[in-house]
């Protein structure tokens, strides 16, 4: 990631007299490709990521999310500009705001390739800010991406997507859509002890296993998913047995198998 340091001056601290050694944190202003197109002058909101990135940004965000709206009400009329610090830099990580502010400001949205790791935290943020046209311009791009002609996504990210926005009907798209889609073989070899191989089974996805197959992802990719979600799949996987060569599995018997176990589930 191409990365800039910018020295800026501190509210506190008069430029002549600050020693860079002993200057505070935020004397240091990171510019990156997260947030080199929000750093607006006129700005009257900056987003601080959890991970200490500054975005500048103007009231829209009032317009996104019901709890910025709040918060700025509830400031001081005479402030200018409002300074909102977020604190998990997890789901408020820079990735995840520049993805944010996108949508906000009416952008595409990427491709989850070029934005992995937002999409993956990002439903959590959306639901904690209460971002709801947010939260809907992802559902319909995770949506597209699973159509026919745009399917070549890993079905299994779709599937996890899927379950953090509680929406089956994606999930079993997912599903239906596996085809031929496998993990692919580990290079690196298993070590021989017992405690490192434990760790290395655990780490990593079995190789040449059918890719929604949750017996063979990593211990991560299994705890994202909601445990309805995954009681459904492995039964529904179970049934029709997804061990057979891939011209004899119907993945849309079993996307079927799913969706009705999981409405029994919900029904119960």
């Amino acid at each position: 990631m191409n990365t800039t340091a910018i020295r800026i001056q501190h509210r506190d601290v008069p430029h002549a007299q600050c020693d860079l050694d002993e200057a505070p944190k935020s004397f240091f202003l990171v510019i990156d490709g997260t947030n080199r197109a929000y750093q607006f002058e006129d700005s009257d909101v900056t987003l601080i990521s959890g991970d200490d990135v500054h975005f500048d940004s103007i009231r829209i965000l009032m317009a996104a999310s019901c709890v910025f709206r709040d918060l700025f009400l509830v400031g001081s009329k005479d402030d200018k500009t409002h300074e909102v610090r977020l604190i998990d830099p997890e789901i408020e990580h820079r990735e995840v705001i520049s993805l944010f502010l996108v949508i906000c400001y009416g952008g595409p949205v990427p491709h989850y390739h070029d934005r992995h790791l937002a999409f993956k935290r990002s439903t959590r943020f959306l639901d904690k800010w209460d971002c709801k046209q947010a939260k809907e311009s992802l559902r319909t791009a995770l949506y597209a991406w699973t159509t026919p002609d745009l399917g070549r996504l890993q079905p299994s990210f779709v599937f996890a997507m899927a379950t953090f926005n509680d929406e089956p009907a994606s999930a079993k798209r997912a599903i239906s859509s596996t085809g031929k889609w496998y993990f692919p073989s580990i290079k690196e070899a298993a070590p021989d002890h017992c405690e490192a191989k434990g760790k290395f089974t655990a780490t990593y996805h079995l190789p040449d296993r059918c890719a929604i197959d949750l017996s063979a992802c990593t211990f991560e990719q299994f705890k994202e998913i909601a445990d309805g979600y995954k009681f459904a799949l492995l039964r529904a996987t179970g049934q029709h047995e997804i061990g057979k060569p891939p011209t004899e599995i119907s993945w849309t018997e079993i996307a079927d198998t799913f969706a009705i176990t999981l409405e029994a589930i919900r029904g119960r």
